[in-house]
């Protein structure tokens, strides 16, 4: 494992599959979203892939883990963010499939090019401006609401950055399903597969994850629910299938 020099309240976190991120102790931290957005992605073969709002890098990580052929340009906004997402990807040695930009989304496609992308991934912002009190600290501001992003902006850019039937796949909460779609077909991508997570089985789905086509077909396909924990608190199958 490359030496990195960690800066004042940084860690590494061991994430159990051979690979390291470098987290702060108490501020953004990726969750259970980004993990099952991963694995969700259908990534094709030497696919080049667009992270959008990348974070600290988890997505790409991941990405880079469960498809061995792909590259990846991830894109964030925060530079803090970018140079610790660049460090982790030094730390796993992926510096030859992962590249970090530093970029404001809603202009990738000028630093990335336009129409090259087999496939964009996203975890974009939950929350709108408005929606109740901002976290203290900027970089849990700029990842949790639409302070420098919105769904909107994540599609028009996927619109650009993505070759004819090139493939956007998207988590986001489920209550905002709506927000999604339109914001899908608004900029000609048509979702094909949908699928709703939930806590337990008696639960409403707390989030979705979306997979569109640029210049896609109407057909869709509904996949059954993923349900990630028992009824007893224990977790499921598919929950230990996909964290190992």
């Amino acid at each position: 494992m490359t030496d990195i020099v960690l800066s004042e309240g940084e860690q590494i976190d061991d994430l159990q599959n051979g690979l390291f991120i470098i987290q702060k102790d108490h501020g953004f931290r990726f969750g259970t979203d980004a993990v099952l957005l991963s694995h969700f992605a259908h990534i094709k073969h030497n696919a080049l892939v667009a992270d959008l709002g990348c974070g600290t890098g988890i997505i790409a990580l991941l990405l880079a883990k469960l498809n061995p052929s792909c590259h990846i340009k991830a894109v964030e906004i925060i530079g803090e963010m970018c140079e610790m997402a660049r460090r982790s990807v030094a730390l796993n040695s992926l510096q030859e499939r992962i590249e970090v930009i530093e970029c404001d989304v809603r202009n990738a496609w000028s630093a990335l090019g336009v129409s090259r992308f087999d496939h964009v991934v996203s975890n974009p912002p939950y929350y709108s401006e408005t929606a109740g009190k901002y976290p203290l600290e900027k970089n849990k501001q700029v990842s949790r609401t639409e302070k420098s992003m919105d769904i909107e902006d994540v599609c028009a850019a996927a619109k650009r950055l993505l070759k004819s039937r090139g493939r956007i796949s998207l988590v986001f909460p489920a209550w905002r399903y709506n927000d999604a779609i339109d914001a899908m077909r608004e900029n000609m991508i048509e979702p094909k597969r949908i699928r709703f997570v939930h806590d337990t089985l008696k639960h409403p789905a707390s989030i979705v994850l979306l997979e569109g086509v640029k210049q896609g077909g109407r057909e869709l396909t509904v996949l059954p629910p993923m349900i990630l924990n028992e009824a007893d608190g224990s977790h499921t199958e598919e929950w230990h299938e996909i964290y190992g």
